[in-house]
């Protein structure tokens, strides 16, 4: 055992993605973009049903729009991707129509409508499809082939601990704001 264990290579160790700047320019804006999108659905929900009363069916569907968005833009940008070659836009796009998307959610209070409710989510969606895959890709296509399984299991790593950040930092804000203002 003890011959296999130091005769075995270990891509643990290996330094490939600190190395090269286009790996890290792809990996830091993971855990936000993944931040934004795992507490807009996780806190989202909960908001719906507190601010409008709407019983937990309603306030899932209410992530429908955020989905079609996002599965649209995913399945368009890499479609133009693989016909291209060229992905550089998206990303670039895609976190400005997120923004667009969480100033459009800033907005909603208790007497917003569906409608607005729905094209919020609708353009957050589409900006978090532009850029969920297309930084893997952007990851992958920058490593040798030799790298690649490090490459993607750092990017999945800083997508994983994007959501847990958001989940716990975000939903202890609003669990705490929600105690503060439910009394009244």
């Amino acid at each position: 055992v003890s011959v296999a264990m130091n005769t075995a290579p270990s891509k643990a160790l290996s330094p490939v993605c600190s190395s090269r700047l286009t790996i890290f320019f792809s990996l830091w804006p993971r855990p936000a973009r993944v931040n934004d999108a795992t507490t807009v659905v996780e806190c989202g929900r909960v908001t719906v049903q507190v601010v409008t009363g709407a019983g937990p069916t309603t306030s899932g569907l209410f992530m429908l729009p955020l989905m079609v968005g996002l599965m649209g833009t995913v399945t368009t940008s890499g479609w133009i991707i693989a016909k291209t070659g060229r992905y550089k836009r998206f990303p670039v796009i895609g976190m400005a129509t997120v923004a667009l998307g969480m100033y459009l959610l800033s907005f909603l209070d208790v007497g917003t409508g569906r409608a607005y409710q729905s094209f919020a989510m609708l353009v957050l969606g589409a900006g978090i499809g532009m850029v969920m895959q297309v930084l893997i890709l952007v990851v992958q296509n920058s490593v040798d082939h030799r790298d690649l399984g490090v490459a993607t299991s750092t990017a999945t790593f800083a997508r994983s601990m994007g959501g847990a950040m958001g989940v716990a930092l975000f939903g202890s804000i609003m669990s705490n704001r929600l105690h503060f203002h439910i009394p009244r």
